[in-house]
């Protein structure tokens, strides 16, 4: 479940170096023409943070995230803090 989270997170906001804000949005546009989710209201937040903590990835506290900043490419990312994990899974309801 919690690498779902993180791809829905991925393909919902994508990174803002890589697209216009009018190709995020055209995006999103994309994903609900096919009936794709945009939204996850009952995500467990607290729970999947949780989980992160205990991934194989996550070292001395710290959230590794493996981001997808252009097609056939991703990049390690280490300085995204918890509070800016929740945020983005509460922006998910």
């Amino acid at each position: 479940m919690y690498c779902v989270v993180f791809f829905f997170l991925m393909i919902r906001r994508p990174p803002r170096s890589t697209q216009s804000r009018s190709s995020a949005a055209s995006d999103v546009y994309k994903r609900q023409a096919y009936g794709l989710p945009i939204r996850w209201p009952a995500i467990p937040v607290d729970e999947t943070l949780a989980a992160m903590k205990h991934d194989k990835k996550a070292r001395a506290g710290t959230l590794k995230f493996i981001v997808a900043d252009r097609i056939g490419h991703v990049v390690q990312r280490t300085d995204i803090s918890e509070n800016q994990a929740r945020a983005a899974l509460l922006a998910l309801r």
